[in-house]
């Protein structure tokens, strides 16, 4: 919610892996089609070798049309759409438990420098704040 509302998103997603680390699965989702997009966004890893590169690099992503170095698979996009997107693996550093994906598909409205530095910045508080529950259960 905090980068749907926050950051300005028309769409955010909440993808975390399944127990077999074999599959992704929107969990939770807000904006324009969200129903739509959790549906849609039931991927295999096996199906989708860019989401593991995503995964282990631990990095936010943020993907234009245009860019023609590397894009999403088929099968992603089939499931968001074609436009813009950011996308950012959360969970602990040696452990990531899933993604967050964000985008203004239904308008078109371009995304910003601004937008991803802050989708960013939610990103990497998520992610300290699961390290602190994962450091603070371990005590």
């Amino acid at each position: 919610e905090g980068i749907y509302r926050g950051v300005g998103m028309e769409r955010a997603a909440l993808m975390l892996l399944g127990r077999d680390r074999k599959s992704l699965a929107a969990k939770f989702t807000l904006g324009g089609e969200h129903r739509g997009l959790r549906d849609t966004l039931q991927l295999s890893l096996q199906d989708t070798p860019w989401l593991r590169r995503l995964l282990a690099s631990g990095e936010a992503a943020w993907f234009e049309p245009r860019e023609r170095q590397f894009q999403p698979d088929a099968l992603f996009r089939e499931a968001v759409g074609q436009g813009a997107f950011f996308i950012m693996p959360i969970g602990m550093p040696q452990r990531m438990i899933g993604l967050i994906y964000a985008d203004r598909q239904p308008s078109g409205r371009a995304l910003t420098e601004s937008d991803y530095e802050a989708f960013r910045l939610f990103g990497q508080q998520a992610n300290l704040g699961l390290t602190y529950l994962e450091h603070r259960s371990k005590d």
